[in-house]
C-alpha cells in the first residue's frame, strides 16, 4: 500500500503514544483541529517488522530534530522564539 499525505502541525497539535501493554502494539497519534494521523504496524506483522519500523522512526525523528535545530539557528529571531531541544 502506498499513501502520500501531509500533516502540518500547529500550536494545537497533540502528539501521543497510545500503549496497550502486551495486548497490542502501540500507536503513535497526531491530532489537530480538522486533522488526525495514526502510525502503527499491524498486529499480524512479524516482530522484526515492528522492531525495524520503530528503529527507523526513531532515527527519522532524531534527524528531524537535528534539521530543525540547524534551520532554527539560521533564523533571524532564533534566540527570541525557540528553545533548543534536549534529547
Amino acid at each position: 500500500m502506498t499513501l502520500h499525505s501531509s500533516f502540518h502541525a500547529t500550536r494545537d497539535t497533540d502528539v501521543r503514544c497510545c500503549s496497550y501493554g502486551t495486548d497490542n502494539p502501540p500507536i503513535l497519534t497526531m491530532n489537530a483541529p480538522g486533522a488526525a494521523l495514526a502510525i502503527s504496524v499491524f498486529n499480524s506483522q512479524p516482530m522484526d517488522v515492528h522492531r525495524d519500523f520503530v528503529r527507523a522512526l526513531v532515527d527519522a525523528v532524531a534527524a528531524y530534530a537535528d534539521a530543525f535545530e540547524m534551520w532554527a539557528a539560521g533564523q533571524p529571531d532564533a534566540s527570541a522564539s525557540t528553545d533548543q531541544l534536549t534529547a
